[in-house]
């Protein structure tokens, strides 16, 4: 952050909006703890993607990425886990967060509590759809 602020400060930012500013990144760092309305509002929109349709698109795009920039492997069921791990361990702040995407985030945790019991992955089971239609 002091790269950051250093940078503002160059710029000729306040203080005060370097401080807003820093708060807003630190918000959404996980265990998110926003501080106030506009971290809610910033940690609400990074994690959005947790109540959409498109979650396990861009999960297993996620994956993909910290396979090949991090070098960090993990089994479909691992990654299913952390994937569920972090769908039930969140809760959005704002009420329009909640309203939109909780519904969509319970569904999701549904559809991975599944793929788990049954043992197979998300990949395994698009081709089981395919088959069954």
């Amino acid at each position: 952050m002091s790269i950051t602020k250093d940078f503002r400060n160059r710029k000729g930012y306040t203080p005060e909006k370097i401080e807003l500013v820093a708060g807003c990144i630190r918000a959404t760092i996980i265990p998110q703890k926003p501080r106030n309305l506009l971290e809610e509002v910033v940690a609400d929109a990074d994690l959005s993607g947790l109540g959409r349709k498109s979650f396990f698109e861009k999960s297993e795009l996620l994956h993909v990425e910290w396979e090949k920039a991090l070098g960090a492997t993990f089994t479909d069921q691992e990654w299913a886990q952390k994937n569920l791990d972090l769908l039930t361990g969140h809760k959005f702040f704002t009420r329009y967060a909640e309203e939109s995407f909780s519904k969509q985030q319970t569904e999701n945790i549904l559809v991975l509590s599944k793929r788990l019991h049954k043992g197979i992955s998300a990949k395994e089971e698009v081709a089981l759809e395919k088959i069954e239609i």
